[in-house]
């Protein structure tokens, strides 16, 4: 066990800043959705990584209830009913991930013997808040020096990678998540906010924040045994128990793959928390240890990691950081049973990538600690090094096929034909090919939902000749993630894909319309008429066709 006095870490919370009790102050960001075709250089991160951060992501595990209202609007609610109850009888899930990231803000600069005497006024601040004498106050100039400069990296750097700045709503949420793990979603109050109070003290304005109000985020009941915790709380009317385990990385195979590791927030049935804590490398201490890594590799033969050869390069060309950072998992469960299975599904799958994990015997508390927004790292035994470009993709809030059922096990449960050119017998409405997607469209799902589509086009290649029958719609996603999409003039997109045995499919497209999207994720029976209606405006307005081609 460490020999370090453990103390809430969080003294006041400021729309997205978090004021800490070691006197560092952190802004925190949330990271939106996007593709993964999306790229970030390591060069634009190493101009944003020149400090201390923290990342939190944690799973949401999304089912077709849940789904926004925009996503699908069924002319039949009876029909998604039906759905609805097919996805819960084979257990269909789909995890989404949140990505909140914070960024040590640089320290309020004094002049010298403000400094000795800030260093004694940090001193006494801890002993004061720790104690419970009185609570941690705050110079008004430094909230004032804290919010410039957290507001110039922002416009800088993170504005243009559409980084959305937390809110003091997303904080509660940060904080009460880590002490509902095994219980159930956090109770969160949509006003609640730390309350301050301003005073003037020696001639200087400060303001004293309470911090019972964060401390009261987390009133639990904590049993701490060698390899896991028991957390017991008040939350939904009851007492309820949860049991927690925390696991680090300790090892990266040579060819591992950042890819690989996103898959894990997706795939994995069970729920999986990750806080990493970077801290930066001074440069002339990462030059050396890659330095020597590199000359250590070529004496023994090996070729070794990708990294190293890269990080030496780069760093030879300019500054370029190296950051010790931690990879702390988080599993959790209402009963111990079942957090020694989802241990089992983790450490599998992890084993399976090429990575190892173990878990701190002793030492789960502090565990705990880390993941809390502001804590400062206690783990520093499993820190792997990782340059800016490694931590990019890591972070990266990317999106991609969700799990899906396929069209002969909808259409069976729901005992409807899915043949692509069956019609109704009295000829009122046309089958639309239909699949369900878990998750919300728009983010990378374009790959599962176009395989029925080519299923269509293969179905009408003999009948096509040059161009579709009219009373045979054959409905396309123009944004599709596969293939060569080349640009051409005006705005133009180009997209050539392969479907089947040397066909091609070539669509020249200048915007997806949202009035199209009714043909993909509509659910329901659709009038021919709307069908046509549709079909022929973006006949008319996305396809360009001659020599044969679509």
């Amino acid at each position: 066990m460490k020999a370090t006095q453990l103390a809430f870490p969080i003294i006041h919370i400021e729309e997205n800043l978090v004021f800490t009790i070691d006197g560092k102050v952190y802004a925190y960001y949330q990271l939106p959705r996007m593709g993964f075709n999306t790229q970030v250089t390591a060069s634009e991160w190493g101009q944003l990584l020149h400090n201390d951060f923290h990342v939190l992501i944690l799973p949401q595990m999304e089912t077709i209830e849940e789904m926004p209202n925009f996503a699908m609007k069924p002319d039949d609610p009876a029909f998604l009913h039906k759905v609805n109850q097919i996805i819960k009888d084979k257990n269909i899930s789909s995890t989404e991930k949140q990505i909140y990231l914070g960024f040590a803000l640089e320290s309020h600069p004094v002049e010298t013997v403000k400094k000795k005497r800030s260093k004694w006024k940090h001193f006494r601040r801890y002993l004061e808040s720790t104690s419970g004498l009185r609570a941690y106050d705050i110079l008004d100039e430094e909230f004032t020096w804290y919010f410039q400069r957290e507001q110039e990296m922002y416009q800088q750097h993170l504005e243009s990678f559409s980084v959305k700045k937390a809110s003091v709503y997303h904080l509660q949420y940060m904080v009460k998540h880590c002490h509902d793990r095994g219980i159930g979603l956090p109770e969160l109050n949509p006003v609640w906010k730390p309350k301050q109070e301003k005073r003037k003290k020696d001639g200087q304005v400060v303001i004293c924040p309470n911090q019972r109000d964060i401390q009261l985020l987390v009133q639990s009941e904590y049993e701490v045994h060698a390899q896991e915790m028991t957390v017991r709380r008040f939350h939904n009317g009851a007492v309820r128990e949860g049991y927690v385990r925390f696991l680090y990385l300790t090892y990266l195979s040579e060819g591992f793959s950042v890819a690989d590791y996103r898959s894990l927030f997706q795939w994995l049935p069970i729920p999986v928390d990750l806080s990493i804590r970077g801290r930066i490398i001074p440069p002339e201490v990462a030059m050396q240890f890659l330095t020597n890594g590199k000359e250590g590799l070529i004496a023994s033969g090996q070729n070794g990691p990708l990294v190293v050869w890269k990080s030496v390069s780069e760093m030879q060309k300019g500054p370029f950081p190296l950051f010790d950072c931690t990879f702390c998992f988080g599993l959790y469960a209402s009963t111990k049973e079942e957090l020694d299975q989802n241990t089992q599904v983790l450490t599998q799958f992890i084993k399976e990538k090429g990575l190892e994990l173990t878990t701190p015997v002793g030492e789960q508390f502090f565990s705990f600690y880390e993941s809390l927004p502001g804590s400062q790292g206690f783990m520093g035994d499993y820190a792997q090094r990782w340059d800016p470009a490694m931590i990019a993709e890591t972070v990266m809030n990317t999106s991609g096929p969700k799990p899906f059922l396929s069209l002969d096990e909808l259409a069976s449960s729901l005992e409807i034909p899915w043949s692509p050119s069956e019609r109704s017998e009295d000829e009122s409405t046309i089958l639309v090919t239909m699949e369900m997607e878990v998750g919300q469209p728009g983010l990378d799902i374009e790959l599962p939902a176009n395989l029925p589509i080519y299923e269509v086009i293969r179905l009408l290649q003999p009948m096509m000749d040059g161009h579709i029958a009219p009373d045979e719609p054959c409905v396309l996603e123009i944004k599709a993630p596969t293939g060569n999409w080349v640009e051409m003039d005006e705005g133009h997109y180009f997209h050539e894909c392969s479907i089947m045995d040397g066909a091609y499919l070539r669509v020249v497209s200048k915007q997806q319309k949202i009035e199209y999207r009714d043909m993909l994720v509509r659910l329901g029976h659709l009038p021919p008429e709307k069908v046509k209606q549709l079909f022929e405006e973006w006949y008319k307005n996305e396809v360009i066709r001659g020599g044969g081609e679509l």
